[in-house]
């Protein structure tokens, strides 16, 4: 007896960051946010409390927009 399985899976990428530089938009698919360990514990101070508003295409919660400024990165 013989059996043959078809499997497709799907999955919804995710929405990257915002890079700002000299003008320009660039999507950036790291999340340096998540690098902080402690980062949970002042999430609700940057982004609020967005539960109701998660998707799939975002399940950390929030898009950072970056900006490089004069040779430096400011978080906006």
């Amino acid at each position: 007896m013989a059996f043959t399985f078809s499997l497709h899976v799907f999955a919804t990428s995710q929405a990257p960051d915002v890079l700002i530089y000299k003008g320009n938009t660039i999507p950036i698919f790291a999340n340096p946010l998540e690098e902080y360990t402690d980062f949970d514990s002042f999430r609700y101070k940057l982004f609020g409390d967005k539960e109701g508003d998660l998707n799939t295409a975002c399940w950390r919660g929030y898009i950072a927009e970056w900006e490089i400024i004069d040779e430096g990165v400011m978080f906006i």
